[in-house]
């Protein structure tokens, strides 16, 4: 993954098979144009990513679901 430089304004290519394709800072690219490699930094990828937390729903926020009978009586 690449995101331009530091300081690097946006740009669109113009020719080649990147032409028309925008990149702007702040933003994140699988692809970059090859003769505008000088105008990104490679970002650093974690080696692995680690699934969220199971967060415990408190009872008091549990709501159990009515049957149909229960409605009904």
């Amino acid at each position: 993954m690449y995101q331009l430089k530091q300081g690097i304004q946006s740009f669109t290519v113009v020719d080649g098979p990147f032409a028309g394709r925008t990149y702007a800072p702040g933003r994140t690219y699988a692809e970059i144009p090859p003769h505008e490699a000088g105008k990104f930094e490679k970002m650093i990828e974690p080696s692995s990513v680690r699934p969220a937390a199971k967060t415990a729903i408190p009872k008091a926020l549990m709501v159990e679901a009515l049957t149909e009978s229960e409605v009904t009586k």
